[in-house]
């Protein structure tokens, strides 16, 4: 199971998502390096043009390049959280302490565009459960969208068509997903719904009973 482990702490505290140094610079001076290749790329193509200049075609070539750099920006941002060194052991939910299993990946699909998320695998030497922390500080468990592209889909999902709205999500936002995909998402975002209201409303039944009515 992705979730046999405890998450109290998970958040924030226990991981150390930004590595400075040596390491982070040289990222950072290959990515802007790739940047400007891709902008000398576009503006060369785009000269070859100037005569007769396609602005639509631009725009939508522009779009796909700074969505898909910033997909390899959030891409390398998420495996520093989901990989990076943790100052707190993983404590499965029987309470044995988890050990490493290596790292697992997973294609997740984002508003940016697709990318690889590359995790931490936990593993209890007792009771044999597995956990992916990065997996629940991100809220991805068992999901290949991000929380922003399930928000997006729910919602388009909700206005029209399932069919419609995998058409206006490539239209308007540039994300490819399938009808299914919409259907799948939008339910099971309504049935979060649900049990979060039925939750609420327990709690509040809950604490208005048995209490004493006060007589003047």
């Amino acid at each position: 199971s992705e979730t046999g482990f405890r998450a109290d702490g998970d958040r924030g505290k226990t991981r150390r998502p930004f590595h400075h140094g040596k390491g982070r610079c040289k990222k950072n001076e290959e990515f802007r390096i790739e940047k400007e290749a891709e902008v000398e790329i576009f503006l060369r193509m785009a000269r070859t043009q100037a005569a007769a200049p396609d602005l639509e075609a631009w725009e939508k070539c522009l779009r796909e390049a700074v969505l898909a750099a910033g997909a390899r920006v959030l891409e390398r941002l998420l495996e520093e959280i989901s990989c990076g060194r943790r100052d707190e052991a993983v404590m499965c939910v029987c309470g044995a302490r988890m050990q490493s299993r290596g790292v697992r990946e997973k294609e997740l699909r984002t508003i940016l565009g697709p990318l690889t998320l590359r995790r931490a695998m936990f593993q209890c030497p007792d009771c044999g459960a597995t956990g992916l922390p990065g997996d629940v500080a991100l809220d991805a468990v068992n999901t290949s969208f991000s929380p922003g592209l399930r928000r997006m889909m729910s919602r388009a999902g909700g206005n029209s068509t399932f069919k419609e709205a995998a058409e206006d999500l490539k239209i308007y936002a540039g994300v490819a997903v399938g009808a299914k995909d919409v259907e799948r998402t939008a339910e099971a975002t309504g049935a979060a719904m649900e049990r979060w209201a039925r939750a609420e409303r327990d709690k509040l039944l809950a604490d208005n009973e048995w209490k004493p009515v006060k007589k003047d």
